[in-house]
């Protein structure tokens, strides 16, 4: 066995040892070195020279113009987290597959024929694997119709890593030492077929190879690379090529059989490894040949990927080589586009576990007949009622409750409305609103409800979309109602008495419920959902619930909010009892638990920050002996803090059950959903729990962005299809056909039903091995989140205050923030609040604002404040603060970076503070001039000094970086070494990774300074120790006699270095009492 630290050994270096391993067994008395062999110091000598002369200059104008721009870390579309986070270990998930000497001798074939080697084919077919399984610039080959472009965008643009022996000479050939050399290839052209992107890998190749006498930790310095722990610099995908040689082959007088090579472990996101074995003789191997396959090794960061994912990887690869193989002249937006996928059996397991359970409905076909039954049956039991403080509010049952219905009917009836028209209901959460909603399905028209705790402008939006015939007030909200509608009706004064009864008359496909979405500026979108969508969720979620006719349900959702519809109708569907709350109290904890346990309520329906809310501020002893046994968790993602909460405040409630359900609304309510574990310990959940299966007849389909289905585990888009899914947008046909689209996937029943649509969500997620769905946020970027139950864009918070300062304001930024007792990676409760940076525009500012008597300052605050105020956004997005930036930040790409504001501190002087850092006008403290003085020390600029206008050596600030001036991974170990030597100070490598601009590392050393001071036992050290008295005696005992200890070594500047080592063999031990780290 050899084994070799990667950072030290390369790969020819294994050749060079066993060569010379063999010539001493076989020339043991005569071997002699090379006197040509080179010394890696004497190498690293001459490239310090090249550095200091210059000879470089021309290789590093290369690089700048290669790199003007860093390009962004790899995607993580496929990957099984949503963002990275830093890498504590090297950790990798490794396939191996063989090309047979058949395929290996056509890509050779291919080789020749397009006067390239074999590394530029597996490089292109490596190039083109990431783009499928990234889906890098599949939009840009669709768009492009085929034709070569030379337009550079984001998502074309990828970089990969290669491996350069950087032996030249004959003086390195037969060198040990790590001379090997890491090039990074950008492409960003867009080739048509593969025999240009051949092409593209030869040229890149070449121009790279010119450039390679620059190390590539100087590059990186050269450029300004910003080091990150989460992932390698520059490249995150590397392909390494060598020629392989015979498996056995002599060695002295014996036989030497490579049994396996395991390449150093990586920080890369995915690798693959090329042995391309030459033929050789064998006279065991038919034909007398062995040899002429190819060896690919497949490697995958285990931090990112698991071992499916990167087998499915590996099959992408050799479907590559063998497509190209066959027909390299094939097109790449074919080979990009729709016309390719992955293996049949991986996307028919995966289409196998999206589709829900069939299942035969045993209600009639609308809501609207099925409660005409409960009527029948439950006639004297009550059917709403109204909470209230301290009693009831009043109620009605199931008889009063369809009179009313009836009279709301007739009078909507005697005032024009027909069957397909749009009702309006604006009105207080009362039973009238109840009775209101069922006359409107009961003739056949289409409910929208108003909920007035909705800003009147954006109702207006609704209703100029809608066209209502008629709106339904009380006598609370019609004497301020200004919508404009043909007809508005107080169904307070609707008489009751010598009521006729109205046929229930809709049919199960036509239009029942128009809901309006929770978008926050422009006109809000209205979904039409049909009456067949709602019989769906009511029947089914009765079934998975466990529901009947003693079921007791809280209606406290907004009316605008569609599990409004699942509280109500799935009540009264089943012949209970719908307890309604007054608006005044819906945000109120409190009321809500009391109302549970007063009202006997046994099912909810809430978000999980709702559950949450009333798990901490309500009386979870009276919830504990109430008869709530089930909790419906929807409208935002569940982490393992719900499910933790009711076992630690409800562990002794052994009938409670909670569900986690996944749906937008224009799925009608639940699409997928699971029972969530409440008994035993803590859960082990992750951060956001699985939502479960898709529903009875839906499906939940993860596809790529070429609409393809994706294997299990693999993250895409969330679309739905089956019975649920709603008719579109109202009035808006452009974006129905965007998001309502064709299921190709669609079995012969469902199209037999004419349940042949899907909807395209938005939302990223992924399906576990049993079909359960994960949520991972929404698609793209990280402007689409949900605060509090509300889905919004906060492109559409900057744009409304945009708009809403006329010209005042040049540029918005809305970004979300965590409070700072919370957890961001909850995501389930109140803590995330909207904050949003305002650039104002600079004629704004000189010619409106007026100078208050502390400044310009207290008068911008004063019209932000103004503005905040009249922002027409809903109470749970408008932002909670705007803060004045002289400028937006911007990512290395020219991008608007977030992160960065949301890092900012939560006051005015923020934007100084940023400038202030920029121009360093503050002196450096003591601890900064320490630690300048030690990087100084360790980067070795030769006596000179940072900040001397007089010397070569560079200007530092408080946020120079560590890695930009001269700066490297090894350099950052010694670096170590001299803190714990100088200040006493033993610092985790990964902290001072992680703190490397000069002020970072300045007060993570005095931090850990002034904890050193803090954990010390002065009483305790003012006698000295046993290990005290042996060390002084030591020292003298090496005074008196010279020679009798061994010395360590010293370095330049006196400090203590390694002087005594040991070889590490089979069984070796250090010498008793000496330490392997001296």
């Amino acid at each position: 066995m050899i084994e070799a630290h990667h950072i030290n050994f390369d790969g020819v270096c294994t050749q060079i040892l066993l060569r010379d391993l063999e010539a001493f067994y076989t020339r043991r008395a005569h071997l002699t070195l090379s006197p040509a062999a080179k010394q890696y110091s004497s190498f690293i000598a001459l490239q310090r020279e090249d550095e200091t002369t210059g000879a470089w200059d021309g290789d590093l104008a290369f690089w700048r113009r290669e790199f003007a721009t860093i390009p962004e870390p790899l995607p993580l579309t496929r990957a099984r987290v949503a963002a990275r986070k830093p890498l504590l270990r090297y950790d990798v998930h490794r396939l191996d597959f063989r090309l047979d000497p058949s395929l290996a001798e056509r890509v050779r074939a291919v080789v020749r024929q397009h006067r390239v080697t074999a590394f530029h084919f597996y490089l292109a077919a490596f190039r083109v694997v990431l783009q499928r399984f990234l889906s890098l610039g599949v939009r840009d080959g669709r768009q492009s119709g085929g034709k070569e472009t030379a337009a550079a965008d984001d998502d074309s643009d990828i970089c990969i890593g290669i491996a350069e022996s950087n032996r030249h000479d004959e003086e390195t050939l037969g060198s040990l030492g790590p001379y090997l050399n890491l090039l990074a290839l950008r492409f960003r052209d867009r080739p048509a077929t593969f025999a240009s992107a051949l092409a593209s890998a030869r040229d890149k190749t070449f121009a790279a190879l010119g450039h390679a006498a620059v190390p590539f930790d100087a590059v990186l310095r050269a450029l300004r690379v910003h080091r990150d722990m989460s992932h390698a610099p520059l490249f995150q995908a590397f392909l390494d090529y060598r020629l392989g040689f015979p498996k056995q082959q002599p060695f002295a007088d014996c036989t030497l059989e490579v049994l396996r090579f395991e390449p150093g472990r990586t920080a890369y996101d995915l690798s693959v490894d090329v042995i391309d074995n030459p033929l050789y003789n064998d006279a065991s191997a038919p034909g007398g040949k062995g040899g002429g396959d190819a060896l690919l090794s497949v490697f995958g960061q285990a931090a990112l990927y698991e071992q499916d994912d990167v087998r499915i990887f590996a099959a992408c690869f050799e479907d590559v080589i063998r497509e190209f193989a066959e027909e390299p002249s094939r097109s790449l937006s074919v080979g990009l586009g729709s016309e390719w996928s992955y293996r049949d059996a991986d996307v028919a397991k995966a289409l196998e576990l999206s589709r829900g359970p069939a299942y035969e409905t045993q209600w009639p076909g609308t809501l609207a007949h099925r409660l005409d039954d409960m009527v029948a049956a439950h006639a004297d039991k009550v059917a709403v009622k109204l909470a209230a403080a301290g009693g009831n509010g009043g109620s009605l049952t199931y008889k009063q409750l369809d009179d009313k219905t009836n009279a709301i009917a007739a009078a909507l009836m005697e005032n024009g409305v027909s069957r397909g028209r749009y009702v309006a209901v604006h009105q207080e959460p009362t039973p009238d609103w109840i009775c209101s909603m069922l006359a409107i399905l009961k003739i056949g028209a289409v409910y929208v409800p108003l909920d007035p705790g909705t800003p009147a402008a954006r109702l207006a939006m609704v209703v100029a979309t809608c066209h209502p015939a008629a709106l339904l007030v009380d006598r609370t909200t019609g004497p301020s109602c200004a919508f404009e509608v043909p007809t508005a009706i107080d169904v307070s004064t609707v008489p009751v008495s010598n009521v006729r009864r109205i046929q229930t008359v809709p049919d199960a496909h036509e239009p029942a419920i128009a809901l309006h979405t929770s978008g926050a500026t422009g006109t809000p979108k209205v979904i039409v959902l049909t009456h067949a969508n709602f019989a769906h969720e009511i029947e089914t979620s009765a079934n998975t619930y466990g529901l009947d006719s003693n079921v007791t349900v809280l209606q406290q959702s907004a009316f605008g909010f569609d599990m409004s519809v699942l509280q109500t109708l799935l009540a009264l569907a089943l012949g209970g009892t719908l307890v309604m709350v007054p608006r005044e109290l819906r945000g109120d904890a409190v009321a809500m638990t009391e109302f549970i346990v007063s009202h006997k309520v046994t099912y909810t329906c809430a978000t999980p920050t709702e559950y949450s809310s009333w798990l901490r501020h309500g009386d979870c002893a009276a919830l504990r002996r109430s008869h709530w046994t089930v909790a419906l968790s929807g409208g935002e993602a569940v982490s393992h803090s719900l499910p933790d909460g009711l076992r630690e405040h409800l562990g002794a409630k052994s009938d409670m059950r909670m569900f986690n359900g996944y749906g937008p609304a224009k799925t009608t309510c639940c699409s997928a959903s699971t029972e969530l574990a409440l008994r035993g310990g803590a859960s082990k959940l992750p951060a956001t729990t699985p939502a479960g299966p898709a529903c009875p007849t839906e499906c939940v389909y993860i596809l790529d962005e070429e609409m393809r289905p994706l294997p299990l585990g693999h993250p895409g888009e969330i679309c739905i299809a089956g019975v649920a899914v709603a008719n579109g947008y109202l009035g808006n046909e452009a974006l129905t056909s965007r998001a309502f689209v064709r299921d190709s996937f669609a079995t012969e029943e469902y199209i037999r039903k004419g349940w042949s649509t899907m909807f395209r969500t938005g939302d990223r997620g992924r399906l576990l091995p049993d079909g359960s769905l994960v949520l991972e946020g929404r698609i793209g970027d990280d402007t689409q989140i949900k605060i509090r139950g509300v889905r919004i864009d906060l492109r559409d918070i900057e744009q409304t205050i945009v708009q809403a300062s006329g010209c005042a304001i040049a540029k918005a930024v809305a970004v979300a923030r965590t409070t700072s007792n919370s957890s961001a990676a909850e995501g389930t409760s109140d803590s995330q609040f909207i904050v949003g940076y305002v650039v104002l525009d600079a004629g704004f500012l000189k010619h409106q604002l007026l100078e208050g008597p502390t400044g310009a300052t207290s008068s911008e605050q004063a019209y932000l404040a103004h503005l905040l105020a009249g922002l027409p956004l809903p109470r749970t997005i408008c932002p909670s603060m705007l803060i004045s930036i002289d400028k937006v930040p911007l990512t290395t790409s020219g991008k608007m970076d977030r992160r960065a504001l949301a890092a900012l501190p939560l006051d005015r002087s923020s934007s100084t503070a940023a400038r202030r850092q920029i121009e360093q006008t503050e002196p450096l403290t003591d601890m900064e001039l320490r630690t300048q003085a030690i990087w100084e020390l360790v980067l070795d600029f030769q006596g000179h000094h940072f900040n001397d206008p007089q010397e070569s050596a560079p200007v530092v600030t408080s946020d120079t970086d560590f890695f930009h001036v001269g700066g490297t991974s090894m350099l950052l170990l010694e670096l170590r070494e001299r803190i714990k030597r100088q200040l006493r100070l033993s610092v985790p490598l990964m902290q001072l990774f992680e703190h490397s601009t000069l002020g970072a590392m300045a007060t993570l050393l005095a931090e850990q300074e002034a904890k050193a001071r803090a954990d010390i036992e002065w009483e305790s050290e003012a006698t000295p120790s046993d290990e005290l008295r042996t060390l002084a005696q030591t020292v003298l005992l090496r005074s008196i006699m010279p020679g009798s200890f061994p010395r360590a070594e010293r370095d330049q500047d006196g400090g203590a270095h390694r002087g005594i080592g040991y070889s590490r063999t089979t069984g070796a031990q250090p010498p008793p009492g000496r330490s392997e780290d001296r």
